[in-house]
């Protein structure tokens, strides 16, 4: 899976194979607000290692969020700082 947060913060996952295809919206929300690291239940993204079975270890980012971590094979922080 792919993923960026953008510059204001908001995440994106490519599910048809163009990254900013879809805004992630919270579930929670009873509006369409988008999931963000404004949220308290938002993560940074960390270092994961992983060996599945007959393959080479790789290397995924984690993000944290509303209770779940989301691995992702490629993501990009453009956030500054």
């Amino acid at each position: 899976m792919k993923g960026k947060i953008d510059n204001e913060g908001r995440l994106f996952i490519d599910r048809s194979g163009v990254i900013n295809s879809r805004l992630q919206l919270c579930p929670y929300g009873d509006e369409e607000v988008p999931c963000g690291d404004w949220c308290p239940l938002f993560g940074e993204p960390f270092t994961q290692d992983f060996q599945l079975k007959d393959q080479e270890e790789d290397e995924f980012i984690g993000l944290t969020i509303c209770k779940r971590v989301l691995s992702f094979s490629k993501f990009k922080d453009e956030r500054e700082g």
